[in-house]
């Protein structure tokens, strides 16, 4: 079972690592859009979904990421790996996979500071069907976005949680304190 306060604190945590994740940049800021349970259309997606694990001793939570690879999505990730020609085939994937892991990587810190025993897979490719098939995981948590980046760039996130025989998931998320800057001081070595 997994109380509320946790699948609120969990929705937070994604949102907040999809928001930094994809940052503002000159296209303007990124815009998530929470769907709730509701998978995105499968005829909107691509070929291949990028999947992540974030797992521990009680719990699963997969990532599946789906990007719809149109002039806007390439010409965003191309800017983005810093690249000046079109993204090829193979570099358009590295990229998704690159976003995925960084967008999963924050997941992962912040899930660190409340469980100490927390692992985080590589990114892998699957087929799009896939999603089709989600019921089969038995989940006690699923959650969908879509992610808007600016300049028609956009992709999906569905995430599922799956609990272990017997486990229960309750905790709350508190966004670490932002640093103060310093103005002025001097610092000694």
């Amino acid at each position: 079972m997994i109380s509320a306060a946790a699948a609120e604190s969990l929705e937070r945590i994604c949102e907040q690592a999809l928001r930094e994740g994809c940052g503002g940049g000159e296209d303007g800021p990124c815009v998530v859009s929470p769907l709730g349970e509701r998978l995105p259309r499968l005829e909107a997606i691509g070929d291949e979904l990028i999947l992540l694990n974030i797992s521990s001793y009680h719990f699963r939570f997969a990532m599946l990421f789906q990007f719809e690879d149109d002039a806007a999505m390439k010409d965003r990730l191309a800017r983005w790996v810093r690249s000046g020609s079109p993204l090829t085939a193979a570099a358009l994937r590295d990229a998704h996979g690159e976003l995925a892991n960084m967008i999963c990587g924050a997941v992962n810190r912040a899930l660190c500071a409340v469980f100490r025993h927390v692992g985080m897979s590589t990114p892998l490719s699957v087929g799009a069907s896939c999603l089709q098939h989600l019921e089969l995981l038995n989940s006690a948590l699923r959650r969908s976005w879509h992610v808007d980046m600016g300049g028609g760039a956009h992709f999906w996130l569905t995430a599922c949680l799956s609990l272990s025989k017997g486990a229960s998931l309750d905790f709350r998320y508190q966004p670490p304190a932002a640093e103060e800057e310093g103005v002025g001081e001097l610092e000694l070595f």
